[in-house]
């Protein structure tokens, strides 16, 4: 380790117990690092800003680091749950300009999974359509709410402002919920039609003085 290292320590603390430069290159780290189920085990259990603070103490633990994360936040693997080609969706997710928020963004951020989440789609109004026959060539087919025509075609065309909310919503003129049977569970994929902007919606919708929950949105990025 150089003189300039030592001078300049990058500290992190998790649970009390420090891992700086000066020790994480000790007997146990290494056993640690280079072992597969190890750094899963220590991984999960830290948050992102620990993961890169750490990634930064040495090269064994950059290496170890970066692996990890391309694994542990893998938007298609994410996605491989609702759709049989995740990439297909990210490109016509960044061809409409739509946002992933709610649950699942929650989940991909936070290393977890929660059974019978849905899959909330906000869409700008001009593409819902396209969007929505996207889904239906997946193998999803439309549920109507109250109002709704049955031909999902139909029920754009002869769009009813507010037609499915089960509440008010500001800045939402429409949801358009869909459903698919696979072989291990009903998944629910629901298209949430913003009057203006998704983001608009979303950060109105989870950033309010009187809702609490964290604002998490999975943007494009179409490979």
């Amino acid at each position: 380790m150089s003189t300039t290292d030592v001078r300049n320590p990058v500290h992190v603390y998790h649970e009390g117990f420090p891992i700086s430069p000066l020790n994480v290159g000790s007997q146990w780290i290494v056993v640690i690092l280079e072992s597969a189920r190890g750094r899963a085990a220590l991984f999960r259990s830290l948050s992102p800003r620990t993961l890169l603070l750490l990634a930064r103490t040495c090269h064994k633990a950059r290496d170890a680091v970066r692996e990890y994360m391309a694994q542990a936040f893998d938007i298609n693997a994410t996605l491989s749950r609702f759709f049989d080609d995740p990439i297909g969706f990210r490109c016509i997710q960044a061809r409409t300009g739509t946002l992933i928020a709610g649950s699942v963004a929650l989940q991909f951020f936070d290393r977890t999974f929660y059974p019978s989440s849905d899959l909330d789609l906000y869409v700008y109004p001009q593409h819902r359509r396209e969007v929505g026959l996207w889904l239906i060539q997946m193998g999803y087919h439309f549920s109507p709410s109250r109002g709704q025509d049955r031909n999902f075609g139909v029920s754009v065309v002869k769009s009813i402002p507010n037609s499915g909310l089960p509440y008010c919503m500001p800045g939402v003129s429409a949801i358009y919920t869909f459903h698919h049977n696979s072989l291990l569970e009903c998944l629910k994929v629901q298209i949430i039609v913003a009057q203006y902007t998704p983001m608009e919606v979303i950060l109105g919708f989870h950033s309010s003085e009187s809702r609490f929950s964290p604002c998490n949105i999975a943007l494009h990025v179409c490979l």
